[in-house]
């Protein structure tokens, strides 16, 4: 090992060990006494994941720099931090996950959902349904309505931000946030950015996705029989290369293109598979290709839109389909690229033309003619929903997950809008452990991995924080952190022998504590908010008593 090497836990130079020899300005020794002195001065260092850059310096509102300068304030604290309540979807909000469509009250622990990266994560807690909360409906100017209580977090650009003169790019807030500030100069204030496409999971697929979207689009229902313009049948042919092609002229500016296998009960014939899997007559998008991989999915809708679809010289695509069922399928293969969708129907005596349009700089063609008008850069009009309305309604159960995710962010609704959360406990936590000698912090959770990824989030941003500033590392483990200030940070779980033992000077407490009442032997769960609110208003011990994790 270098000697350079030696002043680093384990080579990371992030992660300065106590004996590194550190030379320190003036300045810095100032700069130094007042984050000791002034938490707020600290939070200048303090970094978060954020949806939109990843990381970055966290900012705080008024009642966060308030309530960490109550923690500070008084000598011990249990601090409520209501993690994952007060921040609920209703119950009925759609989810998307790589298993199918699910609401929020249908979710359980180990499900699989996706991140806001496009990625899959699962969920490792499902809490219980709440009741009584303040609720809010939220519309998009897609369309798209999502129902929340006043807590659940969103993060948001405003008017101010998105000005060329804020260097602020957006910030985490809660509903209620919103709703207070829904218009600026008569405009929509908030927007959110849609979501990266969902990257899916390569399949084997049955049929050529291309092959597949063109016959939908224009293809006999009942055989494996695809109708042409002249302008593009032989491209297409090009585009398919299959062996067994008759191509026909049918009539004017029309051509027949029979797709045949060495014989017609070939069963890799694309006759047999649309049998097989039972589309004739009944057009629609097989489930797994609507989350197969991103470059499979890009396949489909390039056969559905060469096909049927339109790109305006402007470079806006359109897709009209008077089948309904398989408009609604393009629409939800069109969401899962996240693409910006503006819907439309237009009545007719014999069927209605059910319309989709939207922007993309994604090669959605393959034939050159419609290619060569797609747009190589687009407005952010088009990648981001505006929040249009928000309005107080009837209250509705809520429901809220933990999930793995990187950012502990998770898709809902329809048309994938990312939901956040975010904590200020952290701050205070690395805070008491940077500046205070033999303090034990300790994390509580209701589950071992929440309380992980608790630590994961205090441990990343010491490594943001410059060396001059770290107290040295001692001990960098999973479920622990130690200090050469002899203060350290430890997680446990909510259980009734957590932190036995421990002389604890902060407990960072889940939102959820499991309680099992004494007289019925029911066992169920309560918010430490609720449960701390209702212990103040009896002013008595309930009768129930703590359940072992």
């Amino acid at each position: 090992m270098k000697d350079n090497e030696r002043e680093y836990y384990l080579g990371d130079k992030k992660l300065p060990i106590g004996s590194i020899k550190q030379e320190y300005t003036p300045e810095m020794i100032k700069e130094m006494l007042a984050c000791a002195k002034d938490i707020i001065r600290f939070t200048k260092y303090f970094y978060i994941t954020s949806l939109e850059h990843g990381k970055e310096k966290i900012k705080l509102y008024r009642p966060q720099k308030r309530l960490v300068k109550a923690l500070v304030k008084y000598r011990f604290n249990i601090i409520l931090s209501s993690r994952q309540i007060g921040k609920a979807l209703d119950v009925n909000t759609p989810i998307p996950s790589p298993d199918g469509w699910k609401t929020m009250g249908e979710l359980i622990d180990g499900d699989r959902v996706y991140d806001t990266n496009g990625g899959v994560c699962n969920v490792v807690k499902a809490h219980n349904v709440l009741y009584n909360r303040n609720c809010y409906e939220l519309k998009f100017d897609n369309g798209e309505t999502i129902i929340a209580d006043e807590g659940h977090r969103w993060f948001t650009q405003t008017k101010t931000d998105r000005s060329k003169k804020s260097k602020n790019k957006g910030s985490v807030k809660t509903t209620k946030d919103i709703v207070d500030t829904i218009k600026k100069w008569g405009e929509s204030n908030h927007r959110i950015k849609l979501p990266n496409a969902l990257k899916g999971e390569h399949k084997n697929l049955p049929i050529d996705p291309y092959l597949l979207g063109y016959w939908l689009s224009d293809g006999s229902s009942n055989a494996s029989r695809i109708w042409s313009h002249t302008d593009d049948a032989y491209d297409f042919v090009e585009n398919i290369k299959e062996n067994y092609v008759s191509v026909k002229h049918s009539k004017e500016n029309t051509y027949r293109i029979d797709i045949k296998g060495k014989n017609k009960r070939d069963p890799n014939s694309f006759y047999m598979q649309l049998k097989n899997n039972n589309l004739f007559n009944n057009k629609h998008i097989p489930f797994e290709y609507l989350y197969a991989s991103k470059e499979q999915r890009l396949a489909l809708i390039q056969g559905i839109l060469d096909a049927d679809g339109h790109i305006t010289k402007k470079g806006r695509c359109e897709l009209s389909l008077s089948n309904k069922k398989l408009f609604d399928d393009c629409v939800k293969l069109l969401q899962t690229m996240g693409y910006k969708l503006h819907i439309s129907v237009r009545k007719t005596k014999c069927n209605d033309s059910h319309r989709v349009g939207f922007v993309t700089t994604d090669n959605v063609f393959k034939l050159k003619r419609k290619a060569d008008r797609l747009p190589t850069k687009i407005r952010e009009d088009a990648t981001h929903l505006y929040i249009v309305s928000a309005k107080k309604i009837a209250t509705r159960p809520v429901r809220c997950i933990t999930v793995d995710s990187e950012n502990s962010l998770f898709l809902c609704g329809n048309t994938y809008i990312p939901t956040s959360n975010t904590t200020v406990t952290t701050i205070y936590a690395l805070w008491v452990a940077c500046f205070n000698k033999d303090k034990t912090i300790l994390i509580v959770a209701n589950k071992e991995d929440t309380a992980k990824e608790i630590l994961l989030r205090i441990k990343m941003a010491y490594e943001q924080l410059p060396n001059w500033l770290k107290p040295g590392v001692e001990e960098w483990a999973k479920t622990e952190v130690k200090f050469t200030n002899d203060s350290r940070i430890s997680i446990s779980t909510t259980s009734s022998s957590a932190a036995r033992g421990l002389s604890i000077n902060c407990v960072d407490g889940s939102s959820i504590v499991t309680l099992k009442d004494k007289t019925s032997g029911d066992i169920f769960d309560m918010s430490m908010k609720d449960f701390h609110e209702l212990l103040e208003k009896d002013g008595e011990l309930l009768p129930v008593s703590l359940v072992e994790d």
